[in-house]
């Protein structure tokens, strides 16, 4: 996809993406450990020039 600007062809990125997603979270008086993954199961970015890749995120919570 792409913009005409002032005669000068400006593309733009846009797409989708779509993940599966597995997490789990713990929490034991107080203290909460938890995390996920994120697989990516199907993308269309910026016409095919970008790419997501999987993810993980892991996280600690303290109360005070």
């Amino acid at each position: 996809m792409f913009w005409r600007v002032r005669r000068t062809l400006l593309y733009v990125s846009g797409g989708h993406a779509a993940s599966l997603i597995l997490g789990a979270e713990f929490t034991f008086k107080g203290l909460s450990l938890g995390a996920n993954f994120q697989k990516v199961a199907s993308q269309n970015l910026a016409g095919g020039r970008a790419s997501a890749g999987n993810r993980m995120m892991v996280h600690v919570s303290l109360p005070f």
